[in-house]
C-alpha cells in the first residue's frame, strides 16, 4: 500500500519554467526518473520537442511578471503540481508567489531573499566577506564617476561585471569586460547604465579554465546537503569571460578545501534546494574563491543526473513529501560538451597550439552532449534545422545587396566604389 501511494504521488506533474538547454536538461532529468513534466516552451524553443516534454498553452515570456505567472498557474487544470524554475528570473518569481498558491503548486528551494542575494553579485560579495568565505576583491560602481577612485591600472587586472548577469548578458551580449584604464571602465559603466544595468568592479583571478570548479548539489529544507557533484571546467567560450563549454566529473576527494568552502557558504547563506557553486583556484595563493552561485538547474544538470546525481528528482520528491536519499558517489572521469559554444573554444585552442584537430574530434566523440541525445533526438534536429534555415535566410537577404555592390564595383572601378553604403 505504501509503495502504491508513492507511485500515485509520482504522477503529480512538474512544470518546467524556462527554455533552451537548461529547460531541456531538466525535462530529461525528470522524464528519465518517470516524472511527468510539462513545459511552457515556445514554438522556436527546441526544449519543447523532447520526448519527455508535454507543452502547455503558453502566454508567458521570460520577462512576465509575478502576477502574470500567478494568473497562468491558477488557470491550469492540475489539482497539484511541482514548479521547476530554470533561470534566475523564474526562480525569483516563483519565490515571490502568493503563499496561497503553494497549496496547489509546490516548490522546494531557497527563499526570495536568498535568491535575490545571489542574483545581485554585489550582495553576494558582501555575504562572502561577512562570513570569511574566499571571494575576489569587489567594488561597488554606482555611477561612472565612481571609477576615478577605483584601483584600475595597466598593472592590475580588474573587470566590470554586472550585478544582474542575466539581464546584462541579454541586453549587451557579454558577461563582463576587462578594463585597464579609468577611461575604459567609465565607457563600460556608461554603456551599462544606458540600458538600466548596475555594475561592479571585480578582481580577475589569474589561471586557466581548468582552475574553475563547480560543486552542484541539493540541500533539504533544514539545510542538510544530500548530494554533491563536483566537476572541473576544461574549456570555456568566449575567452576570458564566458561559460563552460566542456566539463569533467571529478572525485570529491580531489578538492576537499572547495567542498569545505561550499558547505560553509550553504550554512551561512540559507541555501535550500538545488544549487550550483562556481569557484576558481587563484594561481597566486592557491586559494579557491567563490565566483558565482546558481539556485536552480543549470546547463549541465542532466550531465549530473547521468553521472548519478539527479538533483531535479530530489527537489521534486522533497516537494511532494517523499524521502530523498543521500548520494555519496557518482561516475567520475566523464565529460560533457556544449558543441554550439565549444566550437569557438576549440578553434582558439587550435590556433594557440594547445589542441590538435584529433584532440577536438576525440573530445566530442567520447563526451556526452548537451542537446544531442540518441534517446531524445528531436530537440537536436529542431535546434540545428532552425539555425541552418536562419543562416540561409540571412545569406539570401544579403544577396541582392552584394550583387548590387559587385555590379557597381565592376562598372565604376575599385577606386570609385563608395563603401559607406
Amino acid at each position: 500500500m505504501r509503495s502504491q501511494a508513492w507511485r500515485t504521488r509520482l504522477q503529480i506533474p512538474a512544470i518546467v519554467l524556462g527554455r533552451g538547454v537548461t529547460a531541456l536538461a531538466t525535462l530529461r532529468s525528470l522524464g528519465r526518473a518517470g516524472i511527468p513534466a510539462y513545459c511552457i516552451s515556445h514554438v522556436d524553443d527546441f526544449a519543447g520537442y523532447s520526448r519527455w516534454a508535454r507543452c502547455l498553452p503558453n502566454t508567458l515570456q521570460d520577462t512576465s511578471t509575478v502576477a502574470e505567472l500567478a494568473a497562468f498557474l491558477r488557470g491550469l487544470p492540475f489539482e497539484r503540481a511541482v514548479l521547476m524554475p530554470c533561470s534566475d528570473w523564474w526562480a525569483q518569481k516563483v519565490a515571490r508567489l502568493d503563499p496561497e498558491l503553494s497549496e496547489r503548486f509546490f516548490y522546494v528551494g531557497s527563499s526570495g531573499a536568498v535568491i535575490n542575494c545571489f542574483c545581485d553579485k554585489l550582495e553576494c560579495a558582501a555575504l562572502a566577506e561577512a562570513h570569511g568565505i574566499p571571494h575576489p576583491k569587489t567594488f561597488a560602481v554606482d555611477s561612472p564617476g565612481d571609477v576615478n577612485a577605483l584601483p584600475i591600472s595597466r598593472d592590475t587586472s580588474y573587470f566590470i561585471k554586472a550585478r544582474d548577469s542575466q539581464a546584462f548578458t541579454m541586453l549587451l551580449g557579454i558577461k563582463a569586460a576587462q578594463v585597464s584604464t579609468v577611461e575604459d571602465a567609465r565607457a563600460v559603466v556608461e554603456k551599462a547604465h544606458a540600458v538600466g544595468q548596475q555594475v561592479l568592479l571585480q578582481e580577475y583571478l589569474p589561471g586557466p579554465p581548468t582552475n574553475h570548479y563547480f560543486v552542484d548539489g541539493y540541500a533539504d529544507p533544514a539545510g542538510n546537503i544530500h548530494a554533491r557533484f563536483v566537476r572541473q571546467r576544461l574549456r570555456m567560450h568566449p575567452w576570458p569571460f564566458g561559460n563552460s563549454t566542456c566539463t569533467r566529473s571529478i572525485e570529491m576527494t580531489e578538492v576537499p578545501d572547495i567542498l569545505e568552502t561550499v558547505d560553509r557558504l550553504v550554512a551561512a547563506s540559507g541555501i535550500r534546494g538545488i544549487f550550483s557553486v562556481e569557484v576558481k583556484r587563484d594561481t597566486r595563493d592557491g586559494i579557491a574563491k567563490v565566483l558565482d552561485v546558481n539556485l536552480r538547474p543549470w546547463w549541465y544538470v542532466e550531465f549530473a543526473a547521468v553521472c548519478g546525481v539527479n538533483v531535479c528528482e530530489m527537489a521534486y520528491r522533497a516537494a511532494i513529501g517523499l524521502p530523498v536519499k543521500q548520494v555519496t558517489s557518482y561516475k567520475v572521469g566523464r565529460t560533457c560538451v556544449f558543441p554550439l559554444y565549444d566550437f569557438g573554444a576549440c578553434l582558439r585552442l587550435i590556433g594557440t597550439g594547445e589542441m590538435t584537430p584529433l584532440d577536438w574530434a576525440s573530445s566530442w566523440l567520447f563526451s556526452k552532449h548537451t542537446i544531442l541525445s540518441f534517446h531524445d533526438p528531436l530537440p537536436y534536429v529542431h535546434c540545428y534545422s532552425v539555425m541552418g534555415l536562419s543562416y540561409l535566410g540571412t545569406r539570401a537577404r544579403r544577396m541582392p545587396e552584394r550583387l548590387r555592390r559587385r555590379l557597381l564595383g565592376e562598372r565604376l572601378g575599385p577606386a570609385s566604389v563608395d563603401h559607406s553604403t
